[in-house]
């Protein structure tokens, strides 16, 4: 049997991978409080502020949108005729 990579074996090593670099996370964090935290002192808290979660996760939303909708107008004002006339072109032919 050729095994012929598809899909499911994408997604299997994009899984491998996010489960190999939280145990390596996990081992490290384990390592550096066991080795290093314990010498430092730490301050009384270590909280993240709420505002400062709320303020970045609306950042990120925004990057992303903008990363997703401007190809997207720009792929939906494209002629879909010119572009396939291009010859395979990279770059799509704006109306």
């Amino acid at each position: 049997m050729v095994y012929r990579p598809g899909f499911a074996g994408g997604v299997t090593l994009v899984a491998g991978i996010a489960i190999a670099v939280r145990m390596a996370a996990l081992v490290v964090e384990v390592c550096a409080r066991d080795l290093v935290l314990a010498s430092l002192p730490l301050p009384a808290s270590t909280g993240l502020p709420l505002s400062s979660v709320v303020r970045w996760v609306v950042a990120a939303l925004g990057v992303g949108l903008l990363a997703g909708l401007l190809p997207a107008f720009r792929a939906a004002r494209a002629s879909v005729v010119r572009a396939l006339r291009g010859g395979g072109s990279r770059t799509l032919a704006i109306r």
